[in-house]
């Protein structure tokens, strides 16, 4: 996915910075120079690089880089020294350190999740949801992606998924799922349903879906339904999905389970911010 614009690094700023900062104001000299490192205080994936860099940049202070998003850092490394105007880096100190330490989490989250998979099956993704905090939903995607797993659905436009409540709307299964066959245009598009029984999978396998979201299903009924769907020879027309309450404790349990992705909500409504200073100093 593409970085945050730099229309969104403003909004940021503006939150933050839009009437001044009244302490630096009044006690730091206007033209003062400044230098400042950024530096772990932990080992993480780093993500945020280039969403920071369009910050600073905004603000006139240069810059030096000394990895790449997507890099693994260790505690003590300096990610980047920064060099100007007192003042404006006092004004993005914290936002900088916000953006990357929130975005580094859901990375190192997520590769952590990645891994522990791939020790399993390395066919079957890691996949993030769409609980994100609004707003940042570009950057959290992002920062799932530098962590090596698949973003999922960026948008309700992205992709067709009918959900338990689209059905308690709009009927069966089988009804709905013919219902948009017919409305879709020629060119057709893939279609997921999310189930939470052995015979809702059947019923969507067998009434055209594409994509199976076993939803909120124990390790058991995920197994279950996987036997279910290979004895009515089924298993292979459709890809299976599961998600809800998969956490890194049953993780792995759940990749052993016969399916070809995993959702995980917490990648990005749980990752916790990853610990890192910005010590500014006189030139």
């Amino acid at each position: 996915m593409a970085p945050a614009d730099h229309d969104e690094m403003q909004r940021f700023l503006d939150e933050d910075y839009g009437r001044g900062d009244i302490t630096s104001d009044l006690l730091v000299p206007k033209e003062l120079e400044a230098r400042g490192e950024i530096k772990m205080k932990e080992e993480a994936v780093i993500a945020g690089i280039v969403e920071v860099s369009t910050l600073l940049n905004r603000m006139g202070l240069e810059q030096k880089w000394n990895f790449n998003d997507g890099s693994t850092i260790r505690f003590g490394d300096v990610l980047v020294t920064v060099s100007g105007n007192a003042r404006n880096m006092l004004a993005v100190e914290r936002i900088t350190l916000n953006i990357l330490g929130h975005m580094s989490g859901i990375a190192t989250a997520t590769r952590r999740a990645v891994d522990m998979v791939a020790r399993i099956n390395s066919v079957v993704r890691v996949a993030a949801t769409r609980k994100t905090i609004p707003g940042l939903r570009i950057m959290e995607k992002r920062a799932i992606k530098l962590g090596g797993g698949d973003p999922h659905r960026s948008d309700l436009y992205d992709m067709i998924l009918i959900k338990d409540n689209h059905l308690s709307l709009m009927g069966t299964i089988s009804s709905s799922i013919r219902r948009i066959r017919e409305s879709m245009p020629d060119e057709g598009g893939r279609i997921e349903v999310e189930v939470n029984t052995s015979e809702g999978a059947s019923e969507a396998a067998r009434s055209g879906a594409d994509i199976i979201m076993l939803d909120n299903m124990s390790v058991e009924d995920v197994r279950e339904a996987v036997i279910h769907l290979e004895k009515e020879g089924l298993r292979g027309k459709v890809a299976l999905e599961v998600s809800g309450g998969i956490r890194f404790d049953n993780l792995e349990a759940y990749a052993k389970a016969g399916i070809d992705i995993i959702s995980m909500g917490i990648l990005t409504n749980s990752s916790h911010a990853m610990d890192m200073s910005f010590k500014i100093r006189r030139a």
